[in-house]
């Protein structure tokens, strides 16, 4: 409700500066999306000796971050992702990483020319971009795979993935381009 906005939530109520996972560098890193973005914060909480730079967490639940992004059933995406150019400016960013659930955007009217001009715009203020691809989603859970497996004696494969995150993930990387 803070620096991970909920669907009811108004883009208003993020909370900048409370949403720094780290402080002691001298530049500054945004990371921008969903839920799939927002859970790779506790990694980054318990990995920031590694970072060479402050993360600041932008992301709220069912956007992707992609400026065209609109889908019905997430009305306040359009305005969250309006907000990223004060932010931009106003935390000093030369980075961004972008993550969500890409799957779910694409069906929902998210188009990989929206993200390359979204990517474009942040190319052109001088920003870095990072795109993390797609997660897996599986058919069941991890864990009934896990014994699935166990039981019978197999080996867990790609065939329990859901989604084909080979063609997804290879676009992404186009559009990603050099890191």
């Amino acid at each position: 409700g803070t620096c991970f906005l909920k669907e009811d939530q108004h883009y208003s109520e993020w909370k900048g500066e409370e949403c720094f996972l780290q402080s002691d560098h001298a530049s500054n890193a945004l990371l921008w999306g969903d839920s799939f973005a927002a859970h790779y914060v506790p990694g980054i909480k318990d990995s920031v000796h590694l970072f060479s730079s402050n993360i600041l967490q932008y992301t709220a639940g069912g956007c992707a971050p992609a400026f065209a992004y609109d889908p019905a059933y997430r009305p306040q995406c359009k305005q969250f992702s309006e907000q990223i150019e004060g932010i931009l400016a106003n935390y000093d960013i030369h980075t961004v990483v972008m993550a969500a659930d890409w799957k779910l955007a694409l069906e929902n009217g998210l188009t990989y020319e929206d993200l390359t001009r979204t990517v474009a715009f942040l190319r052109e203020k001088g920003i870095r971009v990072v795109m993390i691809g797609q997660s897996p989603l599986f058919d069941h859970s991890v864990e009934d795979i896990s014994n699935r497996a166990r039981i019978l004696g197999t080996k867990t494969t790609e065939s329990s993935v859901s989604i084909d995150l080979h063609s997804i993930n290879a676009i992404l990387r186009e559009i990603a381009g050099p890191g």
